[in-house]
Formats: C-alpha cells, sequence, structure tokens
C-alpha cells in the first residue's frame, strides 16, 4: 500500500506513540477527537483526506461502519475492556476492510462470533522514551526496594456504591456487600483463574442476586459494578500484603490510608521512568477482570532494564520466560515470598535479570513491532 494520509482517532493511551511511528514511516497524520466526530464532519474529513485508512485505539463498531461503507480500511488495535454496546456491528459494515487487533487473547474469539474475519492478537508494548536511565541523581529521590505505580481504582468502588444504591439497595446492603468482597478478595479472587464476576455470577450471594438492583439494572450490569468494586478491594489486599516489606505506592490519592508508605502521584513520564529504574523490584498488579494480559507496566519495567514482580498466566509466559527475565507470582501468599525472594537477589543477579527482560522487550515488544504488525495487515489495500 502507498504511503498516504491516515485518518487518527485520538486516544489517551499509546496513541501519541502509536501516532508518531506512524510519522516516522512517512505517512502524514490528520488527528481528530473522538468526541468532535459526527457522521457530516467525518464523511468531510474523509472527503478533505482521501485518507489510506482509519486508525483508533479501541474497536468503535460506528466508525467501523463509517469507514468501510466508503470502502476505507478501518484498522483498530483494541487496548481496553470494551463496554457489551461495542462487541456489534451496523448492518452494511464491510468486514472485509476491517482490520482489529487485541491485547486480549480471549476478544479474539469475541469479534470474530461477530463475523469480523481480521481479528489478531497484539500485545501491548514498550515505547521508545521507556530507557535505562545512568544519571544517579536523577534516581536519587525515587531509590526504594519495592515500588507499586497504580491506580487504588477507588473511583471503581464510588461509581458501583452511588449507581447500587441508586438502584435500590440500602446502606446496610452495601456494607454487606462490601464485607463479602473483601473476602471474596482473599479468597476465590486470590487466584489468577478467577476472572471476575460476570465470569462466575453463581457466586454472587442469593439474596444480593435477587435485590431491587438485579430488577433495576440487570445483572450483566450489576455485575460488571461489582467487578470494578473487587477490582479496587484485590488492589487494596495486595498493596497492604506487601507493607510489611516496605512497598511505596504511587497513584491517585485513593490511596491515602489505604498504602502504607503512599508517595503521591507520578507527575510525569520521566518520574515513572526514575521509579522504574530506582527501585529495587517493581509490583504489578492487574485488575480483576483483566488478569490474562500483559500489562503496559510489565513491558515499561523491562525496556527499563527494571526488575518486575507479576501476577502469572499462559499470556505472560509466551512473551516472557519467567524466573530468567522476570519474577510472577500466583497468589497474594506467593507474592510475598516471592517479594521477598526478589530483595535478597544480589545486585549481580537483579542486574542480569533486567538486562534479559530489556533484551526481550527491545527484540520483540517495543512500539515499532506493534505498528509494523498493524500496517502489515493492510498489505494488499
Amino acid at each position: 500500500m502507498a504511503k498516504t494520509d491516515v485518518l487518527f482517532i485520538d486516544y489517551v493511551l499509546l496513541a501519541n506513540d502509536v501516532r508518531q511511528e506512524f510519522l516516522a514511516r512517512g505517512y502524514s497524520v490528520e488527528c481528530v477527537r473522538a468526541a468532535d466526530l459526527s457522521v457530516s464532519s467525518f464523511d468531510t474529513a474523509c472527503a478533505r483526506l482521501n485518507p489510506g485508512f482509519v486508525f483508533s485505539i479501541n474497536f468503535s463498531p460506528e466508525l467501523a461502519f463509517l469507514a468501510t461503507r466508503r470502502e476505507i480500511p478501518y484498522l483498530s488495535w483494541t487496548i481496553d475492556p470494551l463496554p457489551a454496546q461495542r462487541f456489534t456491528l451496523y448492518d452494511g459494515t464491510k468486514v472485509e476492510y476491517c482490520r482489529l487487533f487485541c491485547h486480549d487473547q480471549g476478544l479474539v474469539a469475541e469479534f470474530q462470533r461477530l463475523g469480523l474475519t481480521h481479528v489478531s492478537f497484539l500485545p501491548l508494548a514498550a515505547p521508545e522514551r521507556r530507557q535505562p536511565v545512568t544519571d544517579p541523581s536523577r534516581l536519587e529521590p525515587w531509590r526504594c526496594g519495592l515500588s507499586f505505580v497504580g491506580q487504588s481504582m477507588i473511583k471503581e468502588k464510588e461509581k458501583a456504591v452511588a449507581a447500587l444504591g441508586a438502584a435500590g439497595l440500602t446502606a446496610a446492603d452495601l456494607c454487606e456487600l462490601g464485607g463479602w468482597l473483601t473476602e471474596l478478595a482473599t479468597g476465590a479472587a486470590d487466584s489468577p483463574g478467577f476472572a471476575g464476576l460476570g465470569a462466575a455470577p453463581e457466586l454472587l450471594p442469593a439474596r444480593m442476586g435477587h435485590s431491587p438492583a438485579v430488577g433495576k439494572m440487570g445483572l450483566p450490569a450489576m455485575l460488571d459494578l461489582l467487578d470494578g468494586w473487587l477490582a479496587h478491594e484485590l488492589r487494596v489486599v495486595r498493596v497492604q500484603a506487601l507493607a510489611g516489606l516496605g512497598l511505596q505506592t504511587y497513584g491517585d490519592d485513593g490511596w491515602q490510608g489505604l498504602a502504607a508508605a503512599y508517595r503521591g502521584f507520578a507527575q510525569h513520564q520521566d518520574h515513572l521512568t526514575c521509579i522504574y529504574n530506582a527501585s529495587i523490584g517493581n509490583l504489578d498488579l492487574p485488575r480483576v477482570y483483566q488478569r490474562d494480559i500483559i500489562t503496559m507496566r510489565v513491558f515499561d519495567v523491562l525496556a527499563c532494564a527494571g526488575v518486575v514482580l507479576t501476577e502469572d498466566h499462559s499470556g505472560l509466559r509466551g512473551c516472557f520466560t519467567p524466573g530468567l527475565e522476570l519474577l510472577t507470582y500466583t497468589s497474594a501468599a506467593d507474592m510475598v515470598q516471592q517479594a521477598s525472594r526478589l530483595l535478597a537477589l544480589s545486585e549481580q543477579e537483579r542486574r542480569a535479570m533486567g538486562e534479559a527482560g530489556r533484551a526481550r522487550v527491545l527484540a520483540c515488544h517495543q512500539m515499532q513491532h506493534r505498528v509494523t504488525a498493524l500496517l502489515a495487515s493492510l498489505a494488499g489495500f
């Protein structure tokens, strides 16, 4: 395909890194905010640009329809959990012009069930800006044993409490539900095989399953809310489990009072790079409903030649070698054991693991590798 304009639907996560890769390869890129798009503005942009393809982070059935009805290829890379309404196709969508990629292997089959034929797995990747830092003065403010950088997900809990309260649950009901979710976080949800209540609705207490909230919002919507709340509880349980090992936590102020050593918000990308470099070990905590993906944090830490401790799953082992390039855990108790093991490694052992992880990222898991795969799918147009 000749290099030509790309109609690029802007987004927060990864979008700038992908756009920079397009530009580096000679593509001219026109960015449009999704919030500014309408049928008429999309048609006007296409008439003006005559783009070779339309690209978006996360699949949009609206964009798939609008682009392919004009026989313009639509290329998407889904990197977030999608609401149920995104898993649809509008009449008139020409699937032969759609090229979909997903960071979650499980989404491939879901999209294929819609009749989409060109759907592929494409994990996340490290941007070029993640590098080892060799200047000790830059690292000094961030030095620590173990660190975790991530959201507390307190807003997911607040969203669930507000919605369930509005749907009829009393304060006593919500208190009981919160206690049950905390117990679940240390029980069934402690296993990497647990994929959320949406995948295991039978775990919901019978009384809650027959509550007014289910009648008003439907069981799937209620389970989605509870999974967000549970994700918060699981993160809190695991962060608190490592308090005795001196875990330093960076993130939103929802961590205040929950994390023993809360260090505030990492203000910008350079701070993240310094934290990943300055920490002896970097903890990764997946979301309870996204446990079979490799998070961006894993790629970022390894690109910095840092040591990462993350939850074990088959997708991870398909890209990295545990014990050689990173460390893994299978439960909260195992996480504490592996964190202790990490802190006991010699500097030489840590350096060897960090260098091995970085070598794998440089060879296979940088943004340039992902963009090469994205563009290769358009061959023939």
